[in-house]
């Protein structure tokens, strides 16, 4: 998925959005509003888990981990996308989060994974916010780690929103704070814009757990 990741990198917000296009091989919807620009591949059921990650960057960063590591993971399960499971890529997370904002505004997912900042370190971190995920996401997948607090993103506004949902990243199991960890490598900070830090084994790691939980979402929704 590093390939993915480098093919998709860009400062330019627009060359960037027109490489993801690129990469989509399912139909998809674009969604606009003022100034930004959302990507959905449809799920085929109003009762759907929706998959997010933003594309954008902020200004300066080449956006390699913050947040083209989610995206390739997104780009790479479409073939596994089920009618119950949607893919979305919101634009302006880092200007107030924009395009998650409109997305609902739209949208009601019975529940939602926001994945963010996936691709540097050994282990999967999560924050489960709101009622409670309707969707068994551990059993069969490696251990989640706990994240001490949610972070500033597409999940605050999920929450608001009263739909259940997860906050995905990655992080090293054994750090004595894993946020600081992941804050490290975020837009414009000391180790952005190195795509060798990019850890492939957790980003696989992440994909083959979203999988999972994916199929269990068809199997739950399918039989309510």
């Amino acid at each position: 998925m590093i390939d993915i990741i480098k093919a998709i990198t860009s400062r330019n917000k627009e060359e960037r959005f027109g490489r993801i296009l690129e990469m989509i091989e399912r139909d998809y919807i674009l969604q606009r509003g003022d100034n930004w620009a959302n990507i959905i591949i449809p799920a085929h059921s109003d009762k759907k888990l929706a998959l997010i990650a933003h594309y954008d960057v902020y200004e300066g960063s080449l956006g390699y981990n913050d947040n083209s590591s989610s995206v390739a993971i997104l780009l790479s399960l479409q073939e596994f996308l089920n009618d119950y499971t949607e893919i979305v890529l919101t634009d302006r997370e880092e200007s107030g989060m924009l395009g998650v904002r409109g997305y609902l505004n739209e949208n009601n997912p019975l529940a939602a994974i926001n994945l963010d900042v996936t691709g540097v370190g050994d282990s999967i971190f999560y924050y489960e916010a709101g009622e409670d995920f309707p969707i068994d996401y551990q059993s069969g997948n490696p251990p989640f780690y706990t994240l001490p607090f949610q972070p500033l993103c597409d999940s605050y506004v999920i929450n608001e929103e009263g739909i259940p949902n997860l906050l995905i990243s990655a992080s090293y199991k054994n750090a004595e704070d894993p946020v600081r960890d992941i804050v490290k490598t975020i837009h414009n900070a000391p180790m952005d814009n190195k795509i060798e830090i990019i850890n492939e084994d957790v980003i696989s790691l992440i994909r083959d757990s979203i999988k999972n939980i994916m199929n269990k979402a068809l199997i739950k929704f399918s039989n309510n």
